[in-house]
């Protein structure tokens, strides 16, 4: 039998026709035949998603949905295991909301004959419940967007809308989209749709299996992969669970082990096989991946059969209007403060040094900051002064910042870690409603799901972070489709920061690592006593003082939480011996969930070892055993 001469394989359209150059076939009927098998069988190598949902007639979707969320929502509910990657104010929220809505109604018999995919579970669960799963401080936008699906009462809704909204839900009670938000399984006691946020999955308060589907708002939560309490629980807690989705704006394509864990959620396919199947392996670093050339085309056609990527609507094709969603104008303005150099401090060996040093990692970054604190604060009142009536936000990262933030405007309305969940979710709310007008607080804690568009278009950086993560997401807080207003973002920053637009879209990550190697470098040259516990801390805060390594003693983190050293970020917890290597854990899982903790450096004379991320922190550790004497 001839053999196909095969060049390229484009996909499922390609026709047999084109598997010969130049127009050449062979002559035999048989030829051709196998070459038809021989692509059939190229193209069954390829591993797309399988369906794993349900067919819902088109009619059933809220009339208030634009046509590009209608067809997110139908495509998510046949594929019943998809990530919806949609940019900032594409209406993630309303698809999320609708989904879960089909979801109940198919399971409670509303939808008709529309049938099941047929490789889902045969037998339906008992109750059709569903979850969804959100960050704190959220909640809010959420009983928003529930109100505007059921009532129709939105700014961007006109009366036509809520005519037909309301003739469409007449006689249809499981068309009215309801919204309950729990803490524990005895809260969810029937049939519905309900919220619940991460930290209360997390703890292990709440059944998730109790739910015949869930979807996980701001995912992007997973991609501490390994390391991090949420993933481990999450993938242990979800596993098996029929229908699950996964949301946010933000995700990292580049970073491929983030794909792989939403994969890894979703049942699409398993961390292990997908690193086998399209990477090279790194022998030193395992979740350094790098694609193989030959399988990138493979590989994206395999994540776009799980994943959706749009940043705006014609993203899905010209039938998809963009109308209403052009980004209002963005004006950056970047207000560099002259740096003092009468403080410039010293080299190791005694020389005083001209300038003071570039501030380019976490330890320098934060040195700088207090140093400049009382100019920057100045400079951020004199901004103010612009317009003194407007609504604005002002971001900022060290604790002493907010504090001195409080001390410049009387009165003004702070949301920080340390605080109580409903004084955080109530701040919040208000300032979104534009019942006060300005919030200071941290990119951290509030720049991931919150819209302040409504009355805000104004945000002061009182300094330059180190997460770009969190410094974009804080930006679409305000810069949003359907912001009506330009956005005005104001970034003050200290000549000692080197070039601060590269500041900003750098990552943190290996200033953290820089930082840790730094001071476990200094510890491994110093002498540390190993008797009691509090010798060793004298010894380690002698070490960094003599290294130049600004730090805390006893910082106190919350209430009940203080910390042997506090460096800007940096926890080093000091343990010499302990009973339990499990309490140790636990402890620095507490710690980790602090917005404010970039890392956890661990000291201790007990053998033990620690996972290279704890809730998506870096996790290090020194051991000070017998060998250290």
């Amino acid at each position: 039998m001839a053999q196909a001469r095969h060049r390229d394989i484009r996909g499922p359209d390609l026709t047999a026709g084109e598997i010969w150059p130049d127009g050449q076939r062979p002559h035999s009927v048989d030829a051709v035949v196998a070459a038809d098998d021989y692509q059939r069988f190229l193209e069954g190598k390829i591993r797309l998603a399988a369906n794993f949902g349900i067919e819902v007639d088109p009619a059933e979707v809220n009339p208030i949905l634009k046509p590009h969320q209608r067809a997110i929502v139908l495509w998510a509910l046949r594929g019943g295991r998809r990530a919806i990657f949609a940019s900032f104010g594409l209406g993630k929220t309303f698809m999320q909301l609708e989904i879960l809505r089909l979801v109940v109604a198919h399971l409670s018999g509303r939808l008709g004959p529309a049938g099941i995919a047929p490789n889902v579970l045969a037998d339906p669960p008992a109750a059709a419940r569903a979850l969804l799963v959100a960050p704190l401080g959220v909640r809010q936008e959420f009983m928003g967007d529930v109100r505007a699906l059921a009532t129709g009462e939105h700014p961007a809704i006109s009366a036509e809308q809520r005519a037909e909204l309301a003739a469409w839900q007449a006689g249809r009670p499981d068309r009215v989209m309801t919204l309950t938000f729990i803490r524990s399984d005895a809260e969810a006691s029937g049939p519905g749709v309900y919220m619940t946020n991460y930290e209360t999955v997390r703890e292990g308060k709440l059944d998730v299996m109790r739910f015949a589907a869930a979807s996980l708002d701001e995912a992007a939560i997973l991609r501490g992969f390994g390391g991090s309490k949420t993933f481990r629980e999450f993938m242990r807690l979800f596993d098996g669970m029929r229908w699950k989705w996964v949301a946010t704006a933000c995700p990292s394509p580049n970073e491929y082990i983030e794909m792989l864990v939403y994969s890894a959620f979703l049942e699409v396919m398993d961390i292990g096989q997908a690193k086998t199947r399209f990477f090279k392996r790194n022998s030193e670093q395992a979740d350094k991946l790098t694609l193989h050339p030959h399988k990138e085309r493979e590989f994206w056609l395999w994540v776009a059969s799980w994943a959706l990527f749009i940043t705006k609507p014609s993203d899905l094709g010209a039938e998809f209007s963009d109308a209403g969603y052009d980004l209002p104008p963005l004006d950056v303005h970047w207000h560099e403060i002259a740096t003092d150099h009468r403080d410039a401090g010293s080299e190791r060996g005694g020389q005083y040094r001209l300038l003071r040093e570039d501030a380019v990692g976490v330890v320098q970054a934060s040195r700088e900051k207090r140093h400049s604190l009382s100019a920057r604060i100045a400079k951020m009142m004199e901004i103010r002064e612009i317009d003194p009536g407007a609504h604005r936000i002002i971001w900022h990262d060290l604790e002493a910042e907010r504090l001195a933030i409080e001390a410049a405007i009387p009165g003004i309305t702070s949301v920080y870690g340390s605080q109580a969940l409903e004084q955080r979710e109530e701040a919040i709310v208000a300032f979104s409603n534009g019942r006060f007008q300005e919030l200071a607080t941290k990119p951290m804690i509030a720049g991931a799901g919150c819209n302040f568009q409504r009355h805000c278009a104004w945000a002061v950086y009182l300094g330059i972070g180190h997460k770009f993560h969190d410094f974009i997401q804080s930006i679409h807080r305000l810069l949003r489709f359907l912001q009506t207003r330009g956005v005005r973002i104001d970034l003050i920053y200290t000549e000692a920061d080197r070039d601060p637009p590269d500041r900003v879209v750098g990552m943190s990550r290996d200033d953290v690592n820089a930082l840790v190697a730094r001071v476990i470098g200094t510890l491994k040259r110093a002498r540390l006593a190993t008797g009691r516990e509090d010798d060793t801390q004298l010894d380690i805060a002698r070490a960094l003082a003599a290294a130049g390594i600004d730090f805390q003693r006893e910082h106190r983190l919350t209430p009940a939480d203080r910390l042997d050293f506090w460096l800007d970020g940096l926890v080093i917890e000091v343990k010499l011996r302990a009973n339990s290597k499990a309490a140790i854990y636990r402890q620095l899982e507490r710690y980790a969930r602090h917005p404010d903790v970039r890392a956890i450096l661990l000291i201790t004379g007990t053998a033990m070892g620690l996972p290279p991320e704890i809730e998506g922190k870096p996790a290090y550790y020194l051991s000070v055993g017998a060998s250290w004497l």
